[in-house]
């Protein structure tokens, strides 16, 4: 039998397959809910799924998927109008006192602008969060998830936030980060 965590990543990438790129924790319960015959579910089994939800974006990460949590505000406000600019981006994202994640998001543009925040964001926590969230842009560049031109402006907004044993990771980054050519 798989392990819990594991087969609720497998209900959200069923539904990253059916079209579904931001389940809801209650969405990521339906579907699980519909997977097991359809049994009754209560707030208990929602909440149960919205603690998991880092360990869910751990194991789909680790699958490959480039994914991210989000909090209430983007259901209520974001989900159906993303948002234009950064401090409405950061709004998506489940960082405050007493902001919880209620959902997984899948990242599907390269100018993804809830991304981008959460890269910053996650970018900031500490020098080993700082050296993943590095790998994780110098990623999204290989891949053409995130142009050099997005890459380069968000290694340089932080350079100038953080101590200098970081500030040294990110301007080795900066410099390993190609020369945007006008093509991206």
């Amino acid at each position: 039998m798989k392990p819990y965590n594991d087969t609720l990543a497998d209900v959200v990438q069923g539904l990253f397959i059916k079209g579904v790129t931001d389940p809801s924790t209650e969405e990521i319960v339906e579907a699980y809910s519909l997977l097991c015959g359809g049994f009754s579910y209560g707030k208990e089994t929602t909440q149960g799924v919205a603690g998991r939800l880092h360990k869910i974006r751990d194991i789909l990460e680790n699958r490959g998927e480039v994914v991210h949590l989000v909090s209430p505000a983007y259901y209520k406000i974001y989900r159906e109008n993303p948002p234009k600019t950064s401090p409405q981006a950061k709004q998506c994202l489940p960082m405050g006192r007493g902001i919880r994640a209620c959902g997984v998001r899948k990242v599907v543009n390269s100018e993804d602008l809830i991304y981008q925040e959460f890269l910053l964001w996650a970018g900031s926590a500490a020098s080993g969060a700082a050296k993943k969230v590095l790998h994780r842009i110098y990623r999204e560049v290989e891949t053409g998830r995130l142009t050099v031109s997005n890459a380069r402006k968000l290694v340089q907004g932080k350079i100038g936030t953080i101590s200098p044993d970081q500030r040294n990771l990110y301007e080795l980054v900066l410099r390993q980060l190609p020369e945007p050519n006008g093509k991206d």
